[in-house]
């Protein structure tokens, strides 16, 4: 692997920092929480604050696109992974001015999750929100699934949209409704010639022979859905134009802008070689272009290959379109006539932040759910503390598993992230003489929710709060006791998630586990049980996360999500 880092375990920290240092002009990182990039410039009191978050590897998305007439602020997860829920809080703090702030960003379940939780803590010191998920992908999704298409190089005209529709003064409801019609007026479809390398992995997460290319890959990393023998610049374009032009229906006398993106390090000339067929075939139609892009706007680290994205305008589109914005990585004043904005002076956001009041295990919600249980158990703190410890070493020995089950149906960090989320654990409970069984089981979870920044992380996190809530106020449980938690916990995560067994994915071990545990008492037993759960996901067909969009190419192959759940009771017995 050659990369141009240090240390993989500083990658995204470093970049924040390299971008922060070169652009501190118009970019600040929020003191309590570097994982929070914020504008520097000014903020109209009253605005509607857009905020968005994903993970790092793509830019200028995310954090590329913070600045005047975009977004006020993101949050920052690692490589190809959602920030945390805290993260996410902090962000939407900082950009509430007063009307309320817009959560938008790309259809992807952990970013969903972990934003459904900050709202949550928000919601707490009275901010308003409305959530928006970019879903412009073609390729992830039939027309009749629309919903669940995942957000691509789209995300970008949303955020421009949004941006220019809260600096004209549009309330919270007139912007969502707005950038809801432009996110239903956009397309996006991608293709690549190579794989990128996720640094703390060290190696591609798939590959391409050298005379193929891959259509319809995401932005993570993942595998597209259809190989091809390798094409022209003018027959990639073509093939790429009438998916997206297939739903669409540009006709005579419409108006559309056109982004033709890089993913990372396919050259400029080859881009515009693509852009140029493709003006063609949308002058055919009789349609016009307004100020297409081409360009790297969304990226896949050093991924080769291009999206196209296609928005259809209509004049309130168009005009937001055309509205100014300058941000680090996105600018169109030199193209619309437009020398600069009013206010050109900015000072950091730092100096005026409002205070940050973080919801804890102590917070009503909790309190109301404080169990009745007795107690009389012998489960207690230093027994937990050890279970935890005896997950993490065995994780460690099967992260590398993890990784390449992962590997086959998403992205490849699930070792990496599990990995680093228990060990974490282990460290913050060791640091903590808390004999709390509930307050020990937040602390687990708040711990595992900033260091395992990925979808599985945010589901067990959940889970573990909801054994938080049933366990709190108690020093030791029995067995028994111990399998209603964890019963308390498999639900929570069922309703937050709308998951249900028989859908690939961690669900189909945690419940029969916890059935078993139920029913006999015995962690053998019920590890047994997590074990069987597991290898019976060869056979599902994936219907939640990334792998869903691989469709029928799931079947055969065992969900690593199943499989962590089968590690965690293989541990504990």
């Amino acid at each position: 692997m050659k990369k141009l880092m240090n240390d993989a375990d500083d990658f995204e920290r470093e970049t924040c920092e390299g971008v922060i240092a070169a652009y501190a002009d118009c970019l600040d990182t929020l003191r309590d929480n570097e994982r929070v990039i914020m504008s520097r410039y000014p903020q109209q009191p009253g605005k509607v604050g857009i905020v968005t978050g994903g993970g790092s590897g793509h830019l200028p998305i995310f954090m590329g696109y913070v600045g005047q007439g975009m977004l006020d602020a993101c949050a920052v997860g690692n490589i190809f992974a959602s920030p945390s829920a805290r993260t996410m809080a902090d962000a939407i703090a900082m950009s509430d001015h007063g009307s309320g702030v817009l959560c938008l960003y790309g259809n992807y379940g952990g970013d969903k999750l972990n934003f459904a939780l900050a709202r949550d803590i928000v919601a707490l010191d009275g901010i308003d929100t409305k959530e928006l998920l970019v879903h412009d992908d073609v390729a992830s999704a039939p027309t009749n699934l629309a919903g669940q298409r995942r957000g691509v190089a789209g995300m970008v005209y949303a955020f421009k949209i949004a941006g220019a529709a809260s600096a004209r003064g549009d309330n919270l409801k007139k912007v969502a409704e707005i950038t809801q019609h432009a996110i239903d007026a956009t397309r996006s479809m991608g293709c690549a010639l190579s794989a990128c390398i996720v640094p703390r992995a060290g190696k591609p997460g798939f590959s391409i022979g050298d005379d193929e290319i891959e259509i319809g890959m995401g932005i993570h990393g993942e595998r597209g859905i259809e190989v091809r023998k390798m094409m022209t610049a003018n027959e990639l374009a073509e093939a790429l134009f009438s998916n997206i032009e297939g739903e669409l229906a540009l006709s005579s006398g419409d108006e559309c802008s056109v982004m033709v993106n890089g993913l990372g390090s396919t050259p400029l000339e080859e881009q515009f070689i693509v852009y140029r067929r493709i003006s063609q075939l949308i002058e055919s139609k009789g349609a016009k272009i307004v100020l297409p892009h081409v360009g790297e706007y969304g990226t896949s680290l050093e991924m080769a290959g291009l999206s196209l994205t296609i928005i259809k305008l209509d004049s309130e589109l168009k005009e937001l379109l055309l509205a100014p914005a300058r941000t680090p990585f996105y600018s169109n004043l030199n193209r619309i006539g437009v020398k600069g904005f009013a206010a050109d002076s900015w000072t950091s956001m730092n100096d005026v932040k409002p205070e940050r009041h973080h919801s804890d295990i102590d917070s009503s919600e909790e309190r109301a759910a404080r169990s009745t249980l007795i107690s009389n158990g012998s489960i207690d703190a230093r027994v937990i503390k050890q279970r935890f410890q005896a997950i993490s070493k065995a994780i460690d020995v099967e992260s590398e598993y993890l990784t390449e089950l992962d590997r086959q149906n998403g992205d490849g960090d699930l070792g990496i992230s599990m990995k680093a989320g228990f060990k974490a654990i282990c460290g913050k409970l060791d640091s903590e003489n808390e004999m709390d069984l509930g307050r020990l089981f937040s602390l687990a979870s708040l711990t595992l929710n900033e260091t395992a920044p990925s979808s599985l992380g945010t589901i067990l996190s959940i889970g573990l709060m909801g054994m938080a809530k049933l366990m709190l106020g108690r020093s030791s449980v029995s067995m028994s006791e111990l399998s209603s938690a964890l019963q308390e916990g498999l639900e929570t995560i069922m309703r937050r998630t709308g998951t249900k067994p028989g859908e690939k994915t961690i669900i189909d071990a945690l419940r029969p586990a916890i059935e078993t545990l139920q029913e006999t008492l015995s962690l053998d037993e019920a590890a047994r049980a997590a074990a069987n759960g597991s290898e019976a996901t060869k056979q599902m067909l994936a219907k939640h996360g990334r792998a869903a969009y691989y469709g029928a190419k799931s079947l055969g192959v065992l969900d690593g999500g199943s499989a962590v759940g089968r590690i965690i009771f293989e541990s504990i017995r």
